[in-house]
């Protein structure tokens, strides 16, 4: 039971992956990042964890992130049958975070309003083979492995 609720959890953030990266001031981090595109789903993570890449005074990125996951919550609503996201409220008390929900199955879409810029740049990457095959293709800009690492395991950077 546990195990088809993950996969439907993991089936539904691929499909999302798209829209998130379409977005190009975002990166992907974090658990999804080291699950679908560095290892072979060795860990459960069920959320999208974004980095707001650009440079700018905070009021300025606050509406850029705001607007830009706007965007990324009506191009799933538009785009993916039966799939409905709301906007909740993440750090700093803004709506940084988009609840997806397919039925039963929800997934997280989140970035942080204090967490902004990267030193390295991301690249573009495609989920690893198996995750492929048991989901489909997504592909999106991902922060580097250790980057990606730092919030579970900060001592790597």
């Amino acid at each position: 039971m546990a195990a088809d609720r993950y996969e439907r959890q993991v089936q539904l953030l691929v499909n999302v992956l798209p829209f998130a990266g379409a977005e190009r001031c975002f990166a992907l981090k974090g658990g999804t990042a080291i699950n679908l595109f560095y290892r072979d789903l060795p860990r459960l993570s069920v959320d999208i964890d974004l980095t707001y890449l650009p440079i700018k005074e905070r009021a300025e990125s606050l509406a850029d992130i705001d607007a830009a996951l706007n965007r990324i919550a009506r191009a799933i609503e538009a785009e993916l049958p039966g799939v409905r996201t709301s906007r909740i409220a993440g750090g700093g008390g803004a709506d940084t975070r988009i609840l997806v929900r397919q039925g039963a199955t929800e997934v997280k879409i989140e970035t942080s309003p204090v967490t902004r810029g990267v030193v390295n740049e991301p690249t573009p990457r495609r989920v690893t083979e198996t995750v492929e095959d048991r989901f489909g293709f997504a592909e999106i800009s991902v922060l580097s492995f250790e980057v990606a690492c730092c919030r579970f395991h900060g001592h790597l950077v």
